[in-house]
């Protein structure tokens, strides 16, 4: 079993054997330029030792690895080409790592340790160290960005906060608090590829994508495509786009189509917005179809445009009705900022179209959670789709001054007449079976992965016994979770009982299954 003490002075000669094993494991691998030869000198490590910082690996009696942990903030990240996960809490910075050739599991023995004395950790490694950068992103860091040492070498830099950074607008079903147990479940199996099927806002994406997964981002919606490009492809640096966005917020608004259908004007309510920000609105839209901007460029700008209107909205979160009266954000003006992009080395991939073709895609793992429709046999289904509750979002990104109806404008393609997605499909076939259910069963049955994990509510269109079936006929089930939060005001629907659990509460599960070969 290997345990961790602070290094005494009496270890030097054993540590400094231990650093030229890992020098020459490094050499090995093709990681040329990290350390220099004699790097780290024995001043170096009986600096760290004096400092009682420097922290040794043994099993059974014998010394198989070593570390520095420091406290305080590290002046080669106070630049940074991305961004710090959290850049606002102290932390603790993990240095000169080394394990001798023979001993495994050294570098996840350190980082669960640091884990204990510390819930903020920071590491960096050299590009062509694969082997810890690997270590890294499996022991739970987020790939941050490139900081630079004092002699400008550059470095990968990594940061574990235990809450993944990720960003996106107010949204029913959101996955937000369930990154954590779904992060985890991931990296309990070996995965490279990830396929997010239903990807909405695509915080999943961009966790995964952080995480250090290939992350193909796939949902019909206009707005996750384009979140998509913004977050997981986009690659021009944070000053082009700021400079975008400059330009946008200083436009005068005007009186245009955004503000005809949208724009409250007296205190009664029952719009989306107050007019000056729909003024702001019509101006800024107008404006980026003017730009000659590539698709994904005009991806980020779309994105700031739709998060700064997400913050002055005068609604519970989504836009089938709006609030009597105006909330108190609705008085803000509404600014543009740059969206927190996701400063990744993995190859990413957006698509907009059925999730049954981007299946056929080889992936390690697909990871699936479908949208929730609701069970009330009086309510069209339309009302609780995905495309009528964030219409104006579609609008935005198209710019096509649609027609509309009813009295929260929704556009004509969201009318109750229009078809569903069948994962929205809350009626059963003459069998007595839900269509829902019969198409997560297809699904499933032709998604080309080793791995299946599948996010379901107790909301959904199914027992939890029915969908034990059907992972159970298409392989074998790993694992599954069971977590119980304060679902959000958005998501309280009226369900049958039939679609809950046993205690009458809802829940949501996590089942990581392995398809039959």
């Amino acid at each position: 079993m290997m345990t961790v003490r602070t290094a005494l002075i009496d270890d030097l000669p054993r540590l400094m054997e231990v650093y030229r094993e890992a020098r020459e494991i490094m050499l090995s691998c093709g990681n040329l330029h990290q350390w220099a030869p004699g790097h780290p000198s024995e001043e170096i490590v009986r600096n760290d030792i004096a400092g009682c910082q420097c922290h040794v690996i043994e099993n059974d009696g014998k010394i198989i690895g070593v570390f520095v942990l420091i406290s305080g903030e590290d002046p080669t990240y106070s630049v940074i080409d991305g961004k710090w996960t959290d850049n606002v809490q102290p932390y603790m910075t993990i240095h000169r790592l080394a394990s001798t050739k023979e001993s495994k599991g050294v570098a996840k023995t350190c980082f669960d340790w640091c884990w204990e004395q510390s819930h903020n950790l920071r590491v960096d490694t050299h590009e062509d160290n694969v082997i810890m950068r690997h270590c890294i992103l499996k022991a739970g860091f987020d790939y941050c960005g490139i900081i630079h040492l004092q002699n400008g070498d550059p470095r990968f830099a990594f940061q574990k906060t235990g809450i993944p950074l990720t960003e996106g607008i107010k949204y029913t079903g959101s996955k937000l608090k369930l990154l954590p147990y779904i992060l985890d479940a991931v990296k309990s199996i070996d995965v490279k590829s990830v396929l997010d099927g239903f990807s909405g806002t695509t915080r999943v994406s961009q966790a995964l994508s952080r995480a250090g997964y290939d992350v193909t981002s796939n949902d019909l919606s206009e707005w996750s495509e384009v979140f998509g490009n913004c977050y997981l492809v986009s690659e021009k640096p944070d000053s082009f786009y700021q400079d975008i966005i400059n330009q946008l917020n200083v436009l005068p608004g005007y009186d245009g189509w955004f503000t005809e259908k949208y724009g409250g004007r007296d205190e009664s309510g029952k719009m989306p917005f107050q007019i000056h920000n729909t003024r702001k609105l019509d101006a800024i839209r107008d404006a980026i179809d003017t730009m000659g901007l590539e698709w994904v460029d005009k991806c980020v700008i779309l994105t700031s445009l739709i998060l700064a209107m997400d913050t002055v909205d005068n609604t519970l979160g989504h836009y089938a009705s709006y609030l009597s009266g105006w909330s108190p954000r609705s008085y803000k003006t509404m600014e543009m900022r740059l969206p927190k992009r996701v400063p990744s080395y993995t190859r990413n991939t957006v698509l907009k179209g059925d999730v049954f073709e981007a299946a056929k895609i080889h992936h390690d793992l697909a990871y699936y959670d479908p949208p929730y429709g609701s069970n009330n046999e009086k309510m069209p289904p339309s009302r609780v789709r995905y495309s009528s509750y964030y219409h104006i979002w579609k609008t935005i990104i198209l710019n096509d001054k649609p027609e509309v109806f009813g009295k929260s404008n929704r556009r004509e393609d969201t009318h109750d007449t229009e078809s569903s997605s069948v994962f929205e499909e809350y009626r059963k076939d003459n069998d007595g079976k839900f269509i829902a259910m019969k198409a997560i069963e297809r699904l499933i049955k032709e998604t080309d992965a080793e791995y299946i994990l599948l996010s379901y509510s107790s909301g959904g269109r199914a027992t939890r016994e029915e969908l034990y079936d059907i992972i159970n006929t298409n392989g074998h089930l790993l694992s599954s979770q069971e977590i119980d939060y304060r679902k959000n005001v958005m998501a309280r629907f009226s369900w049958t009982s039939e679609w809950l659990n046993d205690s009458g509460e809802h829940k949501e599960y996590l089942f990581l299954m392995k398809k039959d070969s």
